[in-house]
């Protein structure tokens, strides 16, 4: 155990100094991408943008992405309450600081999660929010609010939220192919009708098929 906790430790020391930005572009970039997905407003605002201008399958995309993100978000808290590690040591942390702990990170579960469960439902979206949730995971290293890590954990977390929600969507979908399975006895009986040589109708409540020259029998 204390070899793997070892190991552990320098990779996420390797970790942050590798993905940390330097002062610069790519460091404002890793601030705007962390706070724009804070509390959820960046994904708030894209379902908005999926249900106003999208089809049925885009406001599918949209529920089925907040709920995954409010799924990932609830777990992670819970998951916070019960492992408690500190932040990185980073002297300069860009964004607000927070005091809460550092495992998992909230931000990468959320992002992974609407990212999952938004790009089932409408796969051309799957490109564009898939890669906003790398941006998301990467900037929370890059602005030493997370260990590598703990960013590891988000993901899973959020991968396993956003499965979650595919699959009960998919449970909750209506089966395919019902009509052919209801109609098959009728046609079997109509079949059986025909090869007895016995009349037959042509829906429930059509009236009875009467050949020409032949008088109703009422």
């Amino acid at each position: 155990m204390p070899t793997l906790r070892r190991t552990i430790h320098l990779l996420d020391e390797l970790g942050l100094q590798v993905g940390r930005s330097p002062s610069g572009p790519w460091r404002a970039v890793a601030g705007v991408a962390s706070r724009s997905v804070r509390g959820g407003t960046g994904w708030a605002a894209c379902s908005a943008v999926l249900a106003v201008t999208g089809g049925r399958r885009a406001r599918r995309a949209a529920v089925d992405g907040l709920s995954a993100w409010a799924l990932a978000d609830a777990g992670a808290f819970a998951t916070k309450r019960l492992v408690h590690r500190r932040r990185p040591h980073a002297r300069a942390v860009a964004g607000h600081r927070t005091r809460s702990s550092s495992m998992p990170s909230s931000h990468t579960a959320g992002a992974v999660a609407y990212a999952v469960a938004a790009g089932w439902a409408l796969p051309p979206l799957a490109p564009a929010v898939l890669a906003a949730a790398a941006v998301v995971a990467w900037s929370r290293v890059s602005t030493g609010h997370h260990f590598p890590t703990d960013v590891v954990a988000g993901a899973a977390l959020g991968a396993t939220a956003g499965a979650t929600v595919v699959l009960v969507r998919r449970r909750l979908a209506p089966a395919s192919g019902g009509s052919s399975a209801t109609a098959g006895p009728g046609a079997a009986g109509v079949l059986d009708a025909e090869a007895a040589g016995k009349p037959t109708t042509a829906g429930t409540g059509a009236a009875p098929a009467v050949t020409a020259g032949a008088a109703p029998r009422w």
